[in-house]
């Protein structure tokens, strides 16, 4: 499983020190030196397995700001428990949507937004001008992903990205020989 990062881009108004004064209800906010991917990688490898944590580079900034949830932050708009805890269900229900403007339906025509599984990409259209912020994630882990599933909920867009792929192609079309 792999994680799906989310890129910032053509976003009218976007405003980090706006984001951050916002952010900071909810999260707890530290600034960090990293701008390489790998040491960007294992903080929020390690930030996460104590709490959703997020890594933001922006365009313009000296580093990388990080996102901590706050154990008293209000979780119930992002729905039911199997979707809270989720990282993707707090990036979309508690930062994308409301702290940025970028509404569901902005979301499905991924207006405003790319993606990448990449971070070392997405720190270079970052750095390149190509995006205006990045918000690196955590993969979502299989177990997660699987309770939320079997309580019949949909996970936002995006949540997941399993490797390797399937040779669907192999595995879905029948290989008969002409008759």
């Amino acid at each position: 499983m792999l994680p799906t990062h989310r890129l910032v881009r053509n976003l009218p108004d976007f405003d980090v020190r706006a984001f951050r004064e916002r952010a900071a209800a909810v999260f707890e906010l530290t600034d960090g030196a990293e701008t390489e991917a790998a040491p960007i990688e294992r903080r929020l490898i390690d930030a996460g397995r104590a709490r959703v944590t997020f890594a933001v580079r922006a365009a313009g900034q000296p580093g990388t700001l990080w996102l901590g949830l706050r154990a008293d932050a209000d979780l119930s708009p992002l729905g039911p428990p199997a979707l809270r805890g989720l990282d993707v269900s707090v990036l979309h229900g508690l930062l994308l949507g409301p702290m940025l403007g970028i509404d569901a339906a902005a979301m499905a025509r991924q207006a405003y937004l790319g993606y990448t599984h990449d971070t070392a990409e997405a720190l270079g259209d970052v750095d390149a001008g190509r995006a205006q912020a990045a918000f690196l994630m955590n993969a979502t882990p299989v177990d997660q992903v699987l309770s939320a599933c079997e309580a019949g909920f949909v996970l936002p867009q995006k949540s997941t990205y399993f490797q390797p792929k399937l040779g669907t192609g192999l595995v879905m079309n029948p290989f008969e020989g002409p008759a």
